[in-house]
């Protein structure tokens, strides 16, 4: 599932953004000294209200990485595929739960009977999987083996033996359709 994050920046109607499921972001806006976010704590009627009061200009911010970040990892649901760093590893496994006041996800891998035993921080979050092609895996795994390098190079020669065949039959051909020309 594709899902859009934004911040209110981008002016994008609530209408609009409950319809597509756009998860709008307020953006930091402060007013002589208050901090606030835009249509999160006031509305655009408010917000000029407060304008016209101001005793200075109010400021903006953009939202942070991190706040972005955050977004992102919330959204992410049980039963997506995350890929998450474990040790020097990289794996990915399908999300059972997501904690996010503890800030873990519950994960579990589809070839095991039970959730995994330690549930992973979101510091150790790589990615969410887009595209999961599951036989994929097991021809990659068997390629990278010594019977798989072989399977590889016996393909190879095949491959360059019948690309020879089929150049002396087009040759073959043409020497036939040459002579039956020439013949009265």
């Amino acid at each position: 599932m594709l899902k859009i994050i934004t911040d209110s920046a981008a002016d994008v109607p609530k209408n609009e953004a409950e319809q597509y499921d756009i998860r709008v972001m307020g953006i930091p806006i402060t007013v002589d000294g208050v901090s606030y976010r835009e249509s999160v704590d006031f509305t655009s009627e408010e917000y000029y209200g407060m304008l016209t009061a101001a005793k200075a200009i109010p400021t903006t911010a953009q939202i942070t990485l991190m706040e972005f970040a955050d977004a992102f990892r919330e959204e992410i649901a049980a039963g997506d595929i995350i890929a998450f760093q474990s040790g020097d590893s990289i794996i990915t496994h399908r999300v059972v739960e997501n904690h996010v006041v503890e800030g873990t996800f519950t994960t579990k891998g589809d070839a095991n009977a039970q959730k995994d035993m330690e549930d992973v921080l979101y510091g150790q979050l790589s990615g969410r999987v887009a595209r999961h092609y599951p036989l994929i895996g097991g021809v990659m795994t068997l390629y990278t083996s010594k019977i798989g390098k072989a399977y590889v190079i016996c393909f190879a020669a095949c491959g360059a033996m019948f690309n020879i065949l089929a150049g002396r039959i087009r040759a073959r051909r043409k020497e036939k359709l040459a002579g039956s020309q020439q013949a009265p």
